[in-house]
């Protein structure tokens, strides 16, 4: 990644769009909303996007907790 302060350029995310999409087209399957999630994550990290892989990870994590503490099926 070549921007110091962590933030993907126009540049780095259409690769990553493009990588991440072909990538989806090779699974053969409907993908879940999770499947397709990791695939991105995987994609920003191979860009070099660390950080904010990182932070998107930290972030599903949270809305995950806040939809379990937030779920009516107990």
């Amino acid at each position: 990644m070549s921007n110091p302060d962590e933030k993907l350029s126009e540049n780095e995310l259409k690769v990553i769009t493009e990588k991440a999409t072909k990538d989806i087209g090779k699974l053969g399957h409907i993908p879940q909303i999770d499947e397709i999630q990791n695939i991105v994550i995987e994609n920003i990290a191979k860009q070099g996007g660390y950080t904010v892989a990182r932070k998107y990870t930290e972030y599903r994590y949270r809305r995950d907790i806040m939809r379990k503490k937030n779920s009516t099926d107990d």
